[in-house]
């Protein structure tokens, strides 16, 4: 089985509260194939997941938007 194979940046947002991970190439995907995933820290005990794809020339799109907040 084959899949996807990436290289990817990582770099954290100016509050210091985000993590953002791009990719720089994509292998075994259509031509010009393009992912980002934001993770941005809201609060003690939470955080929210951004996926964002592009194929193409076509910009970013989200794809997927998660929360994630702790049980107590």
């Amino acid at each position: 089985m084959e899949g996807f194979s990436w290289r990817s940046a990582v770099r954290v947002g100016a509050s210091g509260d985000s993590i953002i991970v791009e990719t720089l190439a994509v292998e075994n995907g259509p031509p010009g194939s393009r992912a980002r995933i934001t993770i941005e820290r809201t609060g003690p005990d939470e955080f929210t997941s951004v996926f964002e794809l592009a194929f193409g020339a076509a910009p970013l799109a989200t794809y997927e938007r998660s929360r994630f907040t702790r049980l107590r």
